[in-house]
This record gives C-alpha cells, structure tokens and sequence, in this order.
C-alpha cells in the first residue's frame, strides 16, 4: 500500500492511530511502514515475501538519499496503538 499524495503530508499519515487502524484492517496488524522522504510512504504485511521486501528496502534506502525531503530509511513496525522502528528490518 502506498501513499503518494504529494501535498507534504505523505508521511506523517503514519502518526494517526486512525489512519494506521485503518491500514491494519487491510494489511493486518502489525503491518511494516517506510517514510524515505516527506511525500512518500509505503506500507506492506510483516507477512510479505522476500522477493517484495527485499527490493521495497533497496528502494527505500535509494529514495531517502535521492529524493527530495529526505526522511529516514528506517523501516517501522506499526499497529494502531503504535510505531516502532525496526532494529533488522
């Protein structure tokens, strides 16, 4: 699940309990979230395989050095009561 709106508010979506229990209806719960940069944001099931995951972090880590408003190439473990940020993603 991506969001992409480009209004400067892509990742800070990943702070509202509301919006995360929203994305955990559809992804289950905890779900796996990126925020590379300020207008992107991406969010995947802890159960996703390999061959999603692996490529999704190598794109995460080039998004944060490459794109504009860089933020973190950290990925974080999210529920609707929580984020975390994962230590070996």
């Amino acid at each position: 699940m991506v969001v992409a709106v480009t209004d400067g508010y892509d990742a800070v979506r990943l702070l509202s309990p509301t919006f995360r229990a929203s994305v955990a209806k559809e992804l289950g719960s905890p779900f796996h979230a990126a925020i590379p940069n300020r207008d992107f944001l991406i969010m995947w099931s802890s159960n996703a395989s390999s061959s999603f995951v692996a490529p999704a972090r190598e794109q995460v880590v080039r998004d944060s050095r490459d794109q504009p408003y860089p933020l973190t190439p950290t990925i974080f473990e999210a529920t609707p009561a929580r984020v975390t940020a994962l230590t070996h993603p």
